[in-house]
């Protein structure tokens, strides 16, 4: 204490300051009487004066000094990665097209920066659901408040648009959800309707740095709101809207809203990233690349986050370079660790180059960050790709359990069930596929291939018949764009590979001649593959020939698809040691799990039918073997040949002399096909076969 007798020591302020938590007027005020009661005191020396009234403005200063650090140090501001909800911009002007051009671009804002995680908008819709809302309701400030709460986010992002006449007044807030006070406060003026979102994108800022976010972070990731996005509302509405159609699942239109964007904008690269994505779910592959490849180009007018998301997109769909696309993915997740879309994507990367473990670890991770229906059908497909199938299953129970299964969870459960030939787990899938019918066709056509897998050719194509009639009548599509579409492309080979080429042809011509849209890169992979595998190779070799064109010559997907393709011609052409050749440089590549086209271990497949060819039975047993020893992953390709494997593994044994190794082979392969059709000629060959040994 400076003096005992001072009826107001320094102490007493600054406790009195903080106990009432007032402002630094308060202090000034007590300070200043301090200095003046000095000054005030009778019978002191004026040497004793100038001291004391130095003591109190010394006081005066410290008190507000003190005030101030602590104002600056006791605020509430965010952590880093702290959730935040961002609710709909309430428009007091007369023009509506504002109200979703603002909530579009605030959400492009504050989601280009790891330091805040940006609640999606369907998590707020789900949300919203469960608290009683109406589906289409506003996500005003209020609801806004709830959402967060209930999603233990951290702050509701508020924003409101006036015409003041001669300029458009903005005001942001950011708001605390537990108390919601006023975090803090921003306001941009824009004199022109253009400059609206050049001023939000300014005031934002602003906003992010008074909430907390440190200036190195938002000078590293503050990409002009106007460049990120579009200077134009209506581009900036068109888009809106056609993400909101993606979200209630009605696509039709979504694609046309893209498009009129960027006649709008044409530098409108977010919107180009849009459709490319579209056209990509629609199977127009020419379309995809040309939009993918101007949002690649248009990538400095993007976040560095969506700019990631466009060099990633790029690489992996249109150019086929997984290798390069693996260390976009890799730099994406470490920037941006929270972000479930990078964690999705670097998943689905680590899967097609048949690096499961670590893609497994990545799925996890984002259920963790996320838990949604998107999130736990990429752990479960890559569980039980993986082969941990108890971990899949949980994951699967737990999904239920909380309301997030879809229909490509049960998809992967079928596939385990099937592979495991667990009539009741089977049952319980097609149980549920009925009760909801909207995905009856998706379960009906997964289950078709495993029922050839068993040679009930006439029971799959019934179950593909039911599969196209339940997605007509659920409003789905049955073109050859879908995957139901892509079966007479499947049949054919697998009829093929069951030693009925000419039943394969058949169906190729019938398929061929009803073509009327272009082919997709999945159908023309197919188409070539059943070709060659039916005895026509020159015919598939055009094809093979067209794919290699479309992709760089280093591309991943280049070098396995055209390896595949080409060993499967050269089988056709009795150039066996050709074949085994050819697939040599996909031999590391032969766990590749590729979704878009055939791949769980073909070309395994194929080198041990060379194999057998050159009379070879050690090696090609070992090829069949890995089918054998990864039922799940060989799913993806078709699931015929994981019976077809053991065939062929009989086959080696016998040529290794391994004479009851085989019966015992051959006596699993009939037991599997105890209720196959019996007039397929492989089945007849095998029985034939089986009985020589004795």
């Amino acid at each position: 204490r400076l003096n005992p007798s001072f009826p107001a020591s320094l102490e007493a302020v600054i406790e009195k300051a903080l106990r009432k938590n007032r402002d630094a007027r308060y202090q000034s005020a007590q300070g200043l009487r301090v200095a003046l009661e000095a000054v005030r005191e009778p019978h002191r020396s004026w040497r004793k004066v100038a001291i004391r009234f130095l003591l109190g403005t010394a006081a005066l200063a410290t008190a507000v000094l003190t005030f101030v650090y602590w104002r600056s140090h006791t605020r509430f501001r965010l952590a880093a990665n702290g959730a935040i909800v961002i609710a709909d911009t309430t428009n007091q002007t007369s023009d509506p097209v504002l109200s979703d051009a603002i909530n579009t671009a605030l959400q492009v804002e504050f989601a280009q920066t790891p330091f805040f995680q940006v609640l999606a908008q369907d998590k707020i819709r789900q949300t919203m659901q469960s608290l009683k809302f109406p589906v289409d309701a506003s996500v005003t400030p209020d609801v806004a408040l709830k959402v967060c709460l209930s999603t233990n986010s951290k702050a509701v992002i508020a924003s409101e648009i006036e015409d003041e006449g001669n300029r458009f007044h903005i005001q942001l807030a950011a708001i605390n959800c537990q108390s919601g006070t006023i975090l803090a406060k921003a306001h941009g003026d824009a004199s022109t309707r253009d400059q609206i979102i050049h001023q939000l994108g300014i005031a934002a800022a602003s906003l992010r740095r008074l909430t907390g976010e440190p200036s190195s972070s938002i000078a590293q990731y503050n990409t002009p709101l106007e460049i990120a996005t579009s200077s134009s509302p209506e581009a900036l509405l068109l888009f809106s809207q056609g993400v909101k159609l993606f979200y209630s699942a009605d696509t039709s239109g979504t694609a046309t809203l893209f498009q009129r964007a960027v006649q709008i904008d044409p530098s409108f690269a977010l919107a180009y990233l849009g459709l490319g994505s579209m056209y990509e779910f629609e199977g127009k592959d020419q379309l995809f690349r040309v939009n993918e490849q101007r949002a690649f180009e248009l990538r400095n007018r993007l976040t560095t986050r969506d700019g990631l998301l466009a060099e990633s997109n790029y690489d992996w769909l249109a150019a086929g370079d997984l290798d390069k696309t693996l260390s976009i993915l890799q730099q994406w997740t470490e920037e941006f660790p929270t972000d479930v879309r990078g964690r999705v994507n670097y998943a689905g990367c680590l899967l097609t180059l048949g690096r499961l473990e670590e893609a497994v670890v990545q799925a996890r991770e984002a259920v963790r960050l996320w838990p949604a229906q998107f999130s736990y059908h990429v752990l479960i497909q890559d569980l039980v790709i993986a082969q941990r199938n108890d971990e899949a299953l949980t994951a699967f129970r737990d999904s239920v359990s909380r309301h997030l299964d879809d229909a490509t969870s049960h998809e992967a459960i079928l596939d385990l069930a099937e592979a495991q030939e667990n009539d009741a787990g089977i049952n319980e899938q097609m149980v549920w596929a009925r009760d909801n019918p909207e995905n009856l066709s998706d379960i009906l056509s997964e289950h078709a291939w495993w029922e050839y897998n068993r040679g009930r050719l006439r029971h799959a194509i019934q179950l593909i018949q039911e599969a196209n009639a339940a997605a007509k009548n659920a409003g789905g599509r049955t073109d050859n764009s879908s995957f139901t579409g892509d079966a007479p492309l499947s049949s054919a080979w697998i009829y093929a590979e069951m030693g009925d080429p000419q039943a394969a042809k058949e169906i190729l011509h019938r398929f061929l001649a009803q073509q009327n849209n272009p082919l997709t890169r999945r159908q023309t992979v197919h188409l070539a593959l059943a070709l060659a595998r039916s005895g026509n190779a020159s015919e598939s070799e055009k094809y093979v020939n067209t794919l290699k064109a479309e992709l760089p010559f280093t591309s991943a997907e280049r070098i396995y698809d055209s390896g595949m393709l080409y060993a499967a011609i050269e089988l056709e052409q009795n150039h066996s040691a050709e074949a085994v050749q050819t697939l040599e440089p996909v031999r590391h590549r032969d766990f590749m799990a590729n979704l878009d086209s055939p791949s769980g271990l073909i070309p395994s497949y194929l080198r041990g039918l060379a194999y057998l060819k050159l009379g070879d039975g050690r090696s090609a047993a070992a090829e069949f073997q890995k089918l054998i020893d990864h039922p799940n992953l060989v799913s993806l390709g078709f699931a015929c040949l994981n019976s077809l494997a053991r065939l062929q593994l009989a086959r080696a044994q016998v040529l290794e002399g391994d004479r009851n190794g085989a019966k015992k082979t051959y006596e699993q392969f009939l037991a599997l096909w105890k209720d196959a059709d019996p007039n397929i000629p492989i089945l007849r060959q095998a029985k034939a076969e089986y009985a020589a040994l004795h």
